[in-house]
């Protein structure tokens, strides 16, 4: 079984994480190659939550986050203009 702590930041790694806050992107990459994926900080993304399209999705969890929010199928809405230390986005480019 492989075990969260071993590939994400998050609170609840039984000491085994050496981040006290954000981790340097240090952590192997998942079945697709990507780094980080769920920890570290939530990630805008660009679908909206709700029907009226007034906040968008974040996910991914953040490093004081337990793992439950580190699940692909978890997400959270906030309004757009919203801003705080465990927030952010990932730059993606499409490959030719």
């Amino acid at each position: 079984m492989v075990l969260a702590r071993d590939y994400a930041n998050y609170d609840g790694t039984d000491g085994k994480g050496k981040w006290k806050y954000c981790a340097p992107g240090s952590f192997s990459t998942n079945g697709y190659g990507l780094y980080d994926m769920a920890d570290n900080v939530w990630e805008w993304c660009q679908d909206w939550y709700d029907i009226k399209e007034r906040e968008r999705v974040l996910q991914g969890g953040y490093w004081s986050n337990d793992a439950r929010p580190l699940r692909v199928d978890y997400r959270r809405s906030r309004l757009p203009d919203h801003r705080g230390n465990n927030v952010g986005f990932r730059c993606v480019a499409g490959l030719r």
